[in-house]
């Protein structure tokens, strides 16, 4: 009876400790969890864009719709502080939310609108002070384009934020190349394309841009072939 009585009490008190660091362990396997969410959540908000690239847009807009249309997309984004510091980082969801606003006071396509921005940005920076810059980066178009890796490092020691796309080219031809394209950001494939235009433009060449490749599971980057 005795023995009974001790057993069954030694095996409470050892069901007992293990809910005791059962529960320990999922608490602790929870909070570690949440913690990481919560750190990806924040970094959703931890990439920037330097005040050039919002000062290019602000210039897009104001040079062929006017001061007026500008002032819209700024009441619609909420930035109320006049204008952008070139060299200064602004968080990613200023820079998103002035392309939405452009979006809805032009009534044009998100897709439209981030093409026509990325051929103008390449006019844009050399006008910026950014042309010699570009001058070394390459002297074709497909040189230029098997650099740019190069370009933003260079560019980086003046912007320590910059978190620049990756590019690689490949399978070059007497009238192609592809180019392979990585990126932490999404959705900006369209001013991909304007930026490859706007490229062709800078060195008097006509170009087509097709992708041929997702980025997937298998393939961390997006591919296009890019024929002239």
């Amino acid at each position: 009876m005795l023995k009974s009585m001790i057993l069954k009490l030694y095996l409470n008190s050892t069901y007992f400790l293990f809910r005791i660091e059962y529960s320990f362990v999922l608490r602790l396997f929870f909070f570690k969890h949440s913690i990481a969410y919560l750190r990806a959540l924040l970094n959703l908000n931890s990439f920037f864009m330097y005040g050039l690239v919002n000062k290019a847009i602000k210039d897009l807009v104001t040079e062929n719709h006017g001061d007026e249309a500008w002032e819209k997309v700024c009441e619609i984004a909420e930035f109320h502080e006049g204008d952008f510091i070139s060299m200064s980082p602004y968080p990613d969801k200023l820079t998103f939310d002035l392309v939405g606003a452009v979006c809805q006071v032009l009534k044009a396509d998100a897709n439209d609108v981030l093409e026509a921005f990325g051929e103008y940005w390449i006019l844009y920076t050399a006008d910026q002070g950014y042309g010699n810059l570009m001058n070394l980066t390459g002297g074709s178009f497909v040189d230029f384009l098997g650099n740019l890796d190069m370009l933003h490092h260079r560019i980086s020691n003046m912007m320590p934020e910059l978190r620049p796309p990756m590019f690689k080219t490949r399978n070059e031809t007497e009238n192609s190349v592809e180019l392979e394209y990585r990126s932490h950001r999404e959705g900006l494939i369209p001013m991909l394309y304007g930026l490859i235009k706007g490229l062709g433009k800078r060195f008097e060449m006509d170009v087509q841009i097709k992708q041929i490749e997702e980025k997937s599971e298998i393939n961390d980057a997006h591919v296009f072939l890019i024929s002239w």
